[in-house]
């Protein structure tokens, strides 16, 4: 290469880089202009965080500042959840308590014939009790009374004067029935002929008091009535039976 070319060649190059050199400058240009763009985003969404920050956000810092408040706010749901599940709990413990106690049923039965009763001039009485439970009742005491009403009237109820029955049993099974012995309701011969004649008719009626396993009291009160074919007036004496729902 002699020096005229050596000459042309560096002249050539001096073009060249003149000519890339704007470019070069063109594109750092750019590139400080996007920095410069992504940091000024950054700074305005910390700014707007900062100004309008997210509900986790606004939460952390208020259980920063009052720790002690969200405390309290926690155990105070922590206990009202406890107090709803003890309710439920009791709730189905009570259910389960009324499917297994003991329920005691009582029936009064006059077994005589109306030829029967004239001979005899009263009625043979006779009282069953049964435990239609599941679990045994304890400390039965029962007492049952007669009233003569007549016909056209409704009875009193109000167990005034000596109990013509009494039972009392320590404990009553299931399925196991006790019958009490027989008594008779005497008639004088004016209740007598009333009773004929439909004019007079009789009621049973009284409570049997028990407990169960978990030594809750129960009771049960019954009402039934024997009278002739015309019929009677018993209605409350039907009203008259009830139970608990302990």
């Amino acid at each position: 290469m002699n020096k005229k070319q050596r000459k042309r060649r560096e002249k050539e190059s001096h073009h060249h880089a003149q000519d890339t050199a704007p470019d070069s400058i063109l594109g750092e240009q750019k590139g400080a202009d996007i920095n410069q763009a992504k940091q000024s985003d950054n700074s305005a969404n910390a700014a707007n965080r900062k100004h309008n920050p997210s509900w986790v956000a606004r939460f952390e810092n208020f259980a920063t500042r009052h720790s002690s408040t969200v405390v309290a706010i926690f155990t105070i749901i922590l206990a009202v959840i406890g107090g709803i599940q003890a309710c439920i709990y009791t709730k189905q413990l009570d259910v389960i308590r009324k499917d297994q106690r003991p329920w005691i049923k009582v029936d009064t039965a006059a077994q005589d014939s109306m030829e029967s009763i004239i001979q005899n001039n009263g009625i043979n009485v006779v009282m069953t009790f049964r435990n239609l439970g599941k679990t045994p009742a304890q400390n039965v005491m029962g007492r049952m009374f007669a009233e003569k009403v007549k016909n056209g009237k409704q009875a009193k109820l109000d167990e005034s004067g000596d109990a013509f029955m009494k039972s009392a049993s320590g404990a009553i099974f299931p399925n196991d029935p006790d019958t009490s012995p027989t008594k008779i309701l005497s008639f004088t011969p004016t209740e007598l002929e009333q009773f004929r004649g439909g004019h007079l008719f009789v009621v049973f009626y009284g409570t049997f008091e028990y407990y169960d396993f978990f030594r809750t009291k129960h009771w049960t009160r019954f009402c039934q009535f024997h009278a002739p074919p015309q019929g009677a007036t018993a209605k409350n004496c039907s009203d008259y039976n009830d139970i608990d729902t302990n």
